[in-house]
């Protein structure tokens, strides 16, 4: 009795399975607005989606990634939904089914299982065919695209060939035009944008503060000199001192350019520790000691006495001799290393600040003449000076300008003494006479100077050297400590920062000034 009953169930539970199937998947592929509405998660997964594609388009993302993004959101949305459609699916069946509610427990089980199953099904076909169906769209669209653009560059190309000259001259007017319009332009931003450069290329902190800054770092170095030039006081005990020394000194600009760009605004006060971390960088002194055992020659003289044997009278002569007699020599090599504060400053900088670095040294912070008088400041003065034609008549003034003229512009290294490591003011005068006719070696500006015949200031004429002195702490403060190459006309070419030409009447120069020499055989 029992078994026909449950036929018909079972016959009637798949018509309605089948039905059920076909309505998911119309409502998977175009839900209703009604469904919608009942079902909130849907609802809110929709708009969702929907602010997802307008926010895409507005941010105006490619084609293909706008469709990726609406598809993966879709997916989200069906996965979300996927459950509670089911179980809605599930309670309609059951609702309309009297027999449904008299089945077991494990019949109930089954008939769930395969409204989910059912479902799942008519998910997936339905997600498949509209996915095929946005592909094969793109697809149509994109190649209806391609054929207008040939079609388009075909026509376009057969005019352009056919109304040749027309083109020349529209492509000649769109270039003068550009080209006016990029002057216009330029002029423009120059002369809206000046000021503003002006500021951003200026040293920012204070006059005062910047001098003040540079005062006290030239404090230490005179510290360092004075210690330098003290050693043999300090240190009695020793019989041979050798010095090494490096010139004392730094470029303001250098000093200035460097905490600009990595302070912006900055007091004296707060750059204290900073100078004396750079200094510390800049300078390394060493002092060496050594031992050496030495012989010296020494001279004795004795007495000798004797009786001579006929007369029994007793003579007596001095015996002189000499004797050689070792004995403990004691040396004192001091070594200053000056790195070159240009240098230094380079390795304590960010790439953003050393590219400010960069341009405030090209534009001195706008402040060429804060540093005024200073002869390792860096200046532009007298960039287009020549010498005057009748002085290159003695051909080997001639092959020194040619020479010393190659180097121009080339910033100043301490100990520097070729092109390739750059030039201080002696190693760049000893280059310039080794390679016009003389062979000198490197020489430092006291030894130039004791190799050249004095030259009272009336005789003296292009090629000879130009001396100065006390332009720094000098261990011997009697020798001269700066030296450039005389071209007449009070103006001489040497190596400040950088290499250029000077007027040697300025007043620093002049307080200077120590004397000319004359090089052997000019």
């Amino acid at each position: 009795m029992n078994e026909p009953t449950i036929r018909e169930d079972v016959r009637q539970l798949n018509g309605k399975l089948q039905h059920a199937s076909q309505s998911i998947e119309s409502a998977a592929s175009s839900p209703s607005q009604e469904e919608l509405r009942e079902n909130t998660g849907v609802q809110a997964a929709h708009s969702t989606g929907k602010a997802a594609a307008v926010a895409a388009r507005n941010a105006g993302h490619a084609h293909r990634s706008t469709k990726l993004q609406t598809r993966q959101a879709t997916r989200r949305v069906e996965r979300k939904t996927a459950k509670p459609r089911a179980s809605k699916l599930q309670h309609r069946s059951s609702g309309q089914s009297p027999d449904r509610l008299k089945a077991g427990v494990s019949t109930k089980s089954a008939q769930e299982r395969l409204i989910r199953q059912n479902y799942a099904k008519a998910f997936r076909k339905a997600r498949t065919k509209r996915e095929k169906a946005e592909s094969e769209k793109t697809s149509k669209e994109t190649r209806g695209l391609l054929r207008a653009v040939r079609f388009f560059a075909k026509r376009t190309y057969k005019y352009i060939a056919v109304n040749l000259n027309i083109f020349r001259v529209i492509g000649y007017g769109l270039a003068a035009g550009i080209l006016l319009s990029a002057i216009v332009t330029a002029c423009f931003t120059i002369i809206s944008g000046g000021p503003n450069a002006i500021i951003y290329t200026s040293y920012t902190a204070e006059d005062a503060d910047i001098l003040g800054a540079d005062a006290d770092y030239t404090a230490l170095e005179r510290h360092l000199a004075a210690m330098i030039g003290s050693v043999e006081r300090d240190y009695p005990r020793y019989d041979e001192y050798i010095y090494n020394i490096d010139e004392i000194g730094h470029d303001p600009h250098v000093l200035a350019s460097y905490l600009t760009a990595k302070l912006n605004m900055y007091t004296r006060s707060e750059v204290q520790l900073g100078l004396v971390s750079l200094f510390v960088q800049q300078y390394a002194l060493t002092m060496t000691p050594a031992v050496e055992t030495r012989y010296r020659t020494e001279t004795y003289t004795v007495t000798l006495e004797f009786t001579d044997p006929v007369t029994g009278m007793r003579i007596s002569y001095e015996h002189t001799y000499e004797v050689e007699v070792a004995y403990l020599y004691y040396i004192l090599t001091v070594t200053l290393t000056n790195r070159s504060l240009g240098n230094v400053v380079l390795s304590n900088l960010t790439l953003e600040q050393a590219e400010m670095y960069r341009v405030y040294m090209e534009t001195l912070g706008n402040r060429a003449d804060l540093f005024a008088g200073n002869p390792y400041a860096t200046r532009r003065e007298h960039a287009g000076y020549t010498v005057p034609p009748e002085a290159l008549g003695d051909a080997r003034f001639a092959a020194m300008l040619t020479e010393a003229e190659k180097h121009l512009g080339m910033a100043y290294v301490w100990g520097g003494a070729s092109p390739a490591t750059g030039f201080d003011c002696s190693g760049y005068v000893s280059w310039v006479i080794n390679h016009s006719g003389w062979n000198v070696g490197r020489l430092g500006a006291k030894a130039l100077s004791n190799i050249c015949t004095p030259v009272s200031p009336s005789d003296a004429k292009p090629g000879d050297l130009v001396f100065f002195w006390k332009t720094y702490d000098a261990p011997d403060p009697d020798a001269p400590t700066h030296v450039g190459i005389y071209v007449g006309e009070n103006m001489m070419i040497h190596c400040g920062n950088p290499i250029s030409y000077a007027s040697i009447t300025t007043s620093y120069w002049v307080s200077k000034f120590y004397g000319f020499g004359r090089l052997p055989g000019l």
